[in-house]
């Protein structure tokens, strides 16, 4: 969106809603980032009203760790923010460089973020897509959260509908992938699993992909920190064990009282600016804890062993050495050669002007094919020209049976049916589709052409497995893998992921109806009929 007053540098970064650019004010001669939200999305006039209301009220944030906007510049088709431009690096950079970060360091970038989001809260406006990468940190010490505008752009009417999960699976609080009520809680749970990260090196919640990802959010369970404790203090824990509690409740009710509780008496100072920015000129990277259960103490008896193995070798070589010393000197005229043994000769190597010389003179011309007559030229095929291997962005469309929310790579796209071409990178992509009655991420692995536009179509029944208990007689509690679904009669479905599980059937007075279902991709749907006074 180069205009008279802003001259774009280079594309930073891309996602399914906006493009970030490096920029130049030339107004205001300063160096500025520019988001350009995608033309689908810029087109929309309710979008357009109520994204321009929303960043307005973040613009008068004014607080030294948000990223200030600037301005809101807008076209036919464009809509675009200008934010201040950070020179340093993420705090997801910092991580994957630095590895775990020390308490006080980690103290300081945790409570300049709560400070952010205290502010934030203060004038009703929640992030909910918190994640290291949204956390800047420059060069200077300073740390600033940045994408406030966007997230609240992904719930716009035009992005998606009434519902949707909005954030990063493996930062995500389990109220955002049940597609819950969100609020300021929901946004102390994302600093807890990034506190937990750069104290620990690990991630809180974890997933190899997507799909797997947002499995471990909906069924998290607050984990022991006491498994940590020899890389958090107990002093954190406490605060921490608030923070990542499943029940939003249970949490911290506000960024301020967090940030009170983590600085009252620490057991390590807050870092002052001084070693902030020394910690961050620094190589040096720390390895990932490891919880206190997996570090187990070698067992005596295998120590006992390694001892005795070291004695025995330096026995065998003493020994070796001896006999060594023992056998009398071989002379060059005793050395008999094995009888197995090939000696060759030295291989001398031709001269290969000559070989070629000798070639010429050797090959029958007599049997040479015959040269083709004048006639045949016009038989020869001409080379065939390779065609240009094609080169750019892909375009897709997505539908899906039921609806879904569409992520890809990480990035959430929208709501199907997504009619409207998206322009994504050619490739292998990776789309997980989200269902909030089926309630169980769909992965799909496919290979995008470049300068091509393709369709997608999912049905994501077909790649989970469905169960109903069509009628007991006279009534049964149902369990799955040992949990309790509903009690009969009931028309519910219950979905579940492909593979092994256990169907029980338990009423007080009967025996207990078992089963043992395999669910494969494509089943029907299975249907229990049963009678429990027949067993």
């Amino acid at each position: 969106m180069s205009n008279d007053r802003v001259k774009l540098v280079r594309e930073i970064s891309r996602s399914g809603i906006a493009t970030v650019w490096e920029g130049w004010d030339n107004s205001l001669d300063r160096k500025v980032l520019v988001k350009s939200i995608h033309p689908q999305f810029a087109r929309d006039a309710d979008l357009r009203i109520r994204f321009e209301r929303e960043a307005r009220a973040i613009a008068r944030l004014s607080h030294p760790n948000v990223v200030q906007i600037y301005d809101i510049q807008s076209g036919e088709d464009s809509l675009s923010l200008l934010l201040e431009y950070v020179d340093g690096e993420t705090l997801g950079s910092l991580l994957k460089r630095r590895g775990v970060l020390p308490y006080g360091v980690a103290l300081r970038v945790m409570t300049d973020i709560l400070s952010g989001l205290e502010e934030a809260h203060k004038n009703g406006i929640i992030h909910r897509d918190l994640k290291p990468d949204n956390i800047l940190i420059a060069q200077t010490g300073a740390v600033k959260i940045t994408d406030f505008g966007l997230a609240s752009l992904r719930d716009l009417p035009a992005v998606t509908q009434e519902g949707m999960v909005v954030g990063t699976p493996t930062y995500m609080s389990p109220e955002q992938a049940l597609g819950g009520e969100t609020g300021p809680q929901t946004d102390l749970f994302t600093c807890g699993a990034m506190f937990f990260e750069m104290l620990t090196g690990n991630r809180l919640i974890k997933g190899d992909n997507l799909g797997e990802a947002f499995q471990n959010v909906m069924k998290y369970r607050t984990p022991d920190l006491g498994e940590w404790s020899d890389f958090i203090p107990p002093h954190a824990i406490k605060v921490l064990e608030q923070l990542i509690d499943r029940d939003p409740s249970a949490r911290q009710e506000s960024a301020h009282a967090t940030r009170e509780a983590l600085i009252s008496d620490p057991p390590e100072p807050v870092a002052d600016l001084t070693r902030l920015t020394a910690f961050l000129s620094g190589n040096e990277r720390t390895e990932p804890a490891i919880p206190v259960e997996h570090r187990k103490k070698p067992h005596p008896m295998i120590l006992w062993l390694v001892l005795s193995a070291v004695v025995l070798a330096v026995v065998l070589i003493g020994l070796f050495s001896m006999a060594k010393k023992e056998q009398p000197p071989v002379t060059k005229s005793e050395t008999k050669q094995p009888v197995d043994t090939v000696v060759t000769p030295p291989v001398e190597i031709p001269d290969t002007t000559h070989i070629r010389d000798t070639l010429s003179r050797t090959v029958d011309t007599s049997q040479a094919p015959p040269k083709p007559k004048p006639r045949d030229t016009l038989a020869v095929t001409p080379p065939i020209e390779e065609k240009p291997v094609p080169t750019g962005p892909s375009f897709v469309t997505i539908t899906s049976t039921p609806w879904a929310r569409v992520f890809f790579n990480d990035s959430l796209l929208g709501t199907t049916p997504l009619v409207t071409p998206i322009k994504l990178p050619s490739g292998m992509g990776s789309f997980l589709f989200l269902n909030d009655q089926i309630g169980l991420p769909v992965t799909r692995q496919v290979q995008l052409p470049a300068a091509d536009t393709i369709e997608i179509n999912a049905d994501l029944q077909e790649s989970v497995g469905r169960l109903r208990v069509a009628s007991v007689r006279p009534w049964a509690d149902v369990f799955v893998d040992g949990q309790m679904k509903f009690r009969t009669p009931s028309t519910q479905v219950v979905y579940l992921p492909l593979g092994s599980h256990t169907l029980e059937l338990r009423h007080p007075n009967y025996p207990t109806y078992h089963k043992e279902l395999i669910f494969e991709n494509g089943d029907p749907v299975y249907e229990v009929h049963v009678d429990l006074t027949q067993l």
